[in-house]
């Protein structure tokens, strides 16, 4: 496997990823809204107006306001970017013009294989690597830690690499059409809904603990979401590597 080759696969993706005006725009607004909202000891305040109006303390008052925000951000992320930046361009790189095109290259089935998983990853690090930021802005103004948004970044980090693998999983052992692609995008970015309503419709079955859910707003509805967090990266790696080993054991036997 050349590194080289990797790098030229994987550059435009990632050129692309982080020029996506409407993730720079949700960061910008991320930033922005740091300074904007100000706490006066008893009401949270936006540009002078009041938006929390409650004696709660400090964490907690600006804790709800920035995490109805984050939560909010999280689904306008995923409908509007992450379904046409990520999950449908990843499906129709197994469409056959598209494979058509890359054996005309020198690459190797692992290596666009590889291009794909790292593809995903890297989504998954510039939106926890850009959530981190946004939370130590907050943490530098507002002098306080906010564990529960900090535990929804990494949500969110397991929910792209989630739903990237169901799409590269789906789209990998079956050969279906444009439409169909499509669908697996759509039913990859309510996977994690699916999981939800198994939860709480099957309340008594032994592993409900340890389904993958990870959606906005699970502080509300999900105890124990950490352990969902987990396992929808633990799974969405799995079957990502699975993706790995599948292709280099057809390239192992056309050699």
């Amino acid at each position: 496997m050349s590194y080289k080759k990797l790098l030229t696969l994987i550059k435009p993706k990632i050129n692309e990823m982080i020029s996506t005006r409407g993730v720079i725009l949700i960061f910008l607004l991320q930033i922005i809204s740091v300074f904007i909202i100000q706490y006066d000891g008893e009401n949270v305040f936006l540009l002078n107006t009041i938006v929390v109006n409650s004696g709660i303390n400090k964490k907690e008052a600006l804790e709800f306001v920035y995490y109805e925000y984050f939560s909010l951000s999280w689904i306008l992320f995923s409908t509007l970017y992450l379904l046409p930046k990520l999950l449908l361009p990843l499906s129709n790189s197994f469409s056959v013009n598209q494979l058509l095109w890359l054996r005309l290259t020198p690459c190797s089935p692992i290596e666009i294989a590889t291009t794909r998983v790292l593809w995903v990853i890297s989504w998954a690090i510039w939106l926890s690597f850009s959530g981190i930021i946004w939370l130590l802005l907050i943490i530098y103004h507002h002098r306080i830690f906010l564990d529960n948004i900090f535990l929804d970044i990494t949500g969110l980090a397991s929910y792209i690499i989630f739903t990237g693998s169901i799409v590269i999983t789906c789209t990998n052992f079956y050969n279906v059409y444009s439409f169909n692609k499509t669908l697996i995008s759509l039913g990859s970015l309510c996977s994690n809904i699916i999981f939800c309503y198994i939860y709480y419709a099957f309340p008594n079955i032994i592993f409900k603990k340890f389904l993958p859910i990870a959606l906005p707003f699970s502080k509300y509805f999900l105890p124990d979401r950490n352990v969902h967090f987990i396992m929808a990266a633990l799974i969405g790696s799995f079957l990502l590597i699975i993706h790995m080993l599948r292709k280099t054991i057809i390239f192992l036997n056309l050699i």
